[in-house]
């Protein structure tokens, strides 16, 4: 009995110290919990957001919250912080499911980091890796059960998909309208070339050109399919040119080290001694948390202004023009911190979204909840969600002021004209 009491304290000791060495290993993305907060108490629930820091491309599964036991395809791209994806991706197997735009999926062994999503399709079988770059993302779809034509069913909600036949690869291009006269554009890219599967879902136009809101691309028998893609708010162009720039491998998991990578370098720039693993797990969450907005939109020096009559392609003067900052969250706590862990970034984002546009509206807190549409900053132009007392905009101010290169002046109107004491 002594004996085997000994042998079980030896296993208990053994067990710990392997716990201890596996916690030593952690990196700082480690630690971060994207399902954290994905059920809600109150207002909506956070998502599991696969980016990179301030990325003008994020996504998450398309699901009401983290209980729903379906997911809406594949994601290609969030539009603004808490809002819908535009587009979508629904791999099938046969035409037998040709009459739907979207499929739903149930799922199983989702693992979600910031930089990588990984899913299995499980009555359908099909087994999904994806990897995001800043303004491009890549797909590897693997069919498990044979069959003669796998396909993949590319939608858009709102606007147009085409494609041409020529190249080496399958290039396949879209919009979808959004509000405030914007568009997203996206350039879907196939490792295999492909043609369509003509459907009454779309149409044959001059030369090789295919389009329609849903287009189906089959694959044949190929087990494997995978896919690479850039998005842009400017046009096709810029989104193919985004996707050239950022993603020249077919290799899921090559793109994901660089995403983990660039991950790591960011949430190191606070490190923290003591505490449990789920204190570090708490905190590495939240600061994964103050990297999804606001967001850079530049793209090759230019970005798209829905702050303009009508939306207006302009140059960033090269300044990174950020947006998306729903700013009656961040402005206690996130704009203030990156004045400390981010000063260049912040400064970068106060001249384009709250100095250069205070002629506009300033977006600064305010204190009303909502406001009429035209007053909240998002990547659609101004929306109208706020929180803050009017002395939160001066104290903010005053922070901002701090920073080199601020036009005080301006800063200084926007707060005389739009603060309310």
């Amino acid at each position: 009995m002594k004996h085997y009491l000994l042998s079980l304290s030896c296993v208990f000791l053994l067990a710990g110290t392997l716990v201890a060495q596996d916690s030593a290993k952690k990196e700082p993305v480690d630690y971060v919990n994207p399902y954290m907060g994905n059920i809600s108490q109150l207002l909506v629930p956070t998502f599991p957001t696969v980016h990179l820091p301030n990325s003008m491309l994020r996504v998450y599964p398309e699901r009401a919250d983290f209980t729903s036991d379906q997911v809406r395809g594949l994601p290609v791209i969030v539009t603004s912080h808490r809002g819908a994806s535009a587009f979508t991706i629904s791999p099938i197997q046969g035409l037998d499911d040709a009459s739907k735009s979207v499929v739903n999926y149930t799922y199983d062994q989702e693992k979600i980091t910031p930089y990588s999503y990984s899913v299995y399709l499980d009555e359908a079988q099909i087994q999904v890796e994806y990897a995001p770059s800043h303004q491009a993302g890549i797909y590897e779809i693997t069919f498990e059960k044979d069959s003669d034509e796998n396909v993949l069913v590319f939608n858009t909600r709102n606007g147009m998909m085409n494609m041409v036949l020529d190249g080496k690869n399958t290039i396949l291009t879209g919009f979808q309208n959004l509000e405030n006269n914007t568009k997203v554009y996206v350039a879907f890219e196939t490792e295999k070339k492909t043609n369509p599967i003509v459907t009454t879902a779309i149409s044959y136009v001059e030369g090789r050109l295919f389009e329609g809101k849903t287009i189906y691309l089959g694959f044949g028998n190929t087990k494997t399919v995978r896919l690479r893609y850039g998005v842009s708010f400017i046009d096709a162009e810029q989104a193919l040119k985004n996707l050239r720039r950022e993603i020249t491998t077919w290799d899921v998991a090559e793109v994901a080290q660089k995403g983990r990578d660039i991950w790591n370098k960011t949430l190191g720039k606070i490190a923290i001694e003591g505490g449990t693993d789920t204190h570090k797990t708490v905190f590495y969450t939240s600061l994964y948390r103050t990297y999804e907005r606001m967001v850079n939109i530049s793209e090759d020096g230019r970005y798209f202004s829905a702050f303009d009559e009508g939306g207006v392609v302009k140059s960033d003067d090269g300044v990174p023009f950020y947006t998306d900052d729903w700013i009656w969250d961040t402005y206690r706590a996130t704009h203030p911190l990156r004045v400390l862990i981010e000063p260049e970034m912040e400064g970068q984002m106060v001249k384009h979204g709250h100095v250069q546009q205070g002629g506009l509206d300033a977006y600064l807190p305010r204190n009303h909840r909502r406001q009429p549409p035209h007053e909240q900053q998002s990547r659609r132009g101004r929306r109208g969600r706020r929180d803050g007392q009017g002395t939160g905009r001066i104290r903010f101010g005053r922070r901002l002021q701090s920073l080199e290169g601020r036009d005080h002046g301006s800063l200084a109107d926007s707060l005389g004209t739009h603060t309310r004491l």
